[in-house]
């Protein structure tokens, strides 16, 4: 399998802006001399355009999950001071 085949496989959030994808395919139709100067810096925008989409992917998962976690805590602190305004509630009485 060669390196193309491998990127046009990954998942669509890691695929990179299609200018850049265009890019590389107007590149390709270019003479020999152009593409091998210009097709690994093309290569390169590419793979850091796709690093810093899986990189915002996962900020994004990690804060959700934050958010999430933030929602069980404040649930569970209503819930623990419910308990302890019942428990005073019950040793004031008698």
């Amino acid at each position: 399998m060669s390196r193309t085949e491998g990127r046009e496989r990954r998942a669509p959030a890691d695929q990179a802006p299609s200018e850049l994808l265009e890019l590389r395919d107007r590149l390709r139709a270019q003479a020999f001399e152009i593409r091998a100067e210009l097709e690994p810096l093309v290569e390169s925008a590419i793979e850091n355009a796709q690093y810093r989409g899986r990189a915002m992917r996962l900020a994004r998962e990690a804060l959700e999950r934050f958010r999430m976690e933030i929602s069980m805590l404040e649930f569970d602190l209503a819930a623990t001071r419910r308990e302890r305004e019942a428990y005073r509630m019950k040793v004031s009485e008698g």
